[in-house]
């Protein structure tokens, strides 16, 4: 009698110990805060999320640390910007020595993988230092056009349904809310720019290409002389000029980055310098994707209205 309530305790913690285990979140780790934004959003109560920079820090260029090692070791999940971006997340693999978020295996995930990207390098193109920091997969930042963050969340949700299948139900619906508000928000800022004809800007880094392909506005060119090669004085007057020849109405640039150059530009221009966050979090306002947009919203109108 004694060895079978031994054996009935057993099964019973058991039974408890499977059941903690089916119900516990997944943990989830991305590169950048926006990812992380949009997995929390579809995955839900299902997920635990955390990112590994903050918004207000540059991605190019990350110095990994042994507490990114050791969240990247406990997830089930690992989602990258990719483009290389973001590549030095795969020395946190290689180092974590979990063996599920390698490439290839269901915990890793290329959030770009479905993404139409933009100035991919012509075949046969030559990359080396000379063009500055090139991404031989296009421009990694298609997180500036809310519409892209659809297509990412359309990917965080196939990936989250095939580890949790029982929940993919509840993925979909989140997702459908999701793609609702990204679409009212690329209305609002539609019609809000609309307002304005033939807009053109000046950008520090090649950070606003899919957000100004999405909304029509012309970029007519950039502080930096090269992707991630610091503004020069040379360039900056030549910056100058296109500005008064172009009719550019702003200067923009990611909360991150120095401001002294665009304020040069601004001095000699009088063009107002839109300074708006690049990820989620990057400002005070910014505190989810859809927040971060309608933060850019207002201050793009606002330098247009000057």
């Amino acid at each position: 009698m004694k060895h079978s309530k031994t054996i009935l305790t057993f099964v019973f913690f058991l039974v408890l110990s499977v059941g903690s285990l089916q119900a516990r979140s997944l943990r989830v780790v991305t590169t950048v805060p926006d990812l992380k934004d949009i997995a929390e959003k579809i995955g839900g109560e299902q997920v635990s999320v955390s990112s590994l920079l903050s918004g207000n820090q540059d991605p190019h260029f990350i110095e990994p640390r042994p507490s990114m090692v050791a969240r990247v070791r406990r997830a089930d999940l690992f989602i990258v910007i990719g483009m290389e971006l973001d590549v030095w997340a795969f020395s946190l693999i290689d180092a974590a020595r979990n063996r599920n978020i390698t490439p290839g295996e269901s915990g890793y995930l290329n959030a770009s993988a479905r993404i139409e990207k933009l100035d991919v390098p012509e075949p046969g193109t030559r990359l080396d230092a000379s063009k500055g920091h090139v991404h031989p997969s296009g421009n990694p930042h298609y997180n500036l056009d809310p519409l892209n963050g659809v297509v990412v969340a359309e990917t965080i949700a196939s990936r989250l349904s095939e580890l949790r299948p029982e929940y993919a139900d509840y993925f979909e619906s989140n997702l459908e809310r999701f793609t609702e508000e990204a679409r009212r928000v690329t209305e609002e800022i539609s019609e809000a720019l609309a307002k304005y004809e033939n807009i053109s800007m000046i950008a520090y880094h090649e950070s606003w290409e899919y957000f100004a392909e999405r909304f029509g506005i012309e970029i007519a060119g950039t502080l930096e002389p090269l992707p991630g090669v610091s503004p020069t004085s040379r360039h900056l007057s030549r910056m100058v000029r296109t500005a008064e020849d172009e009719n550019v109405d702003f200067i923009i640039q990611a909360s991150f980055y120095d401001q002294r150059p665009a304020n040069f530009v601004s001095r000699q221009t009088g063009l107002p310098v839109v300074v708006a966050p690049a990820y989620v979090g990057g400002m005070e306002g910014a505190d989810d994707y859809f927040a971060m947009f309608r933060l850019i919203q207002a201050k793009i109108v606002e330098a247009l209205g000057r």
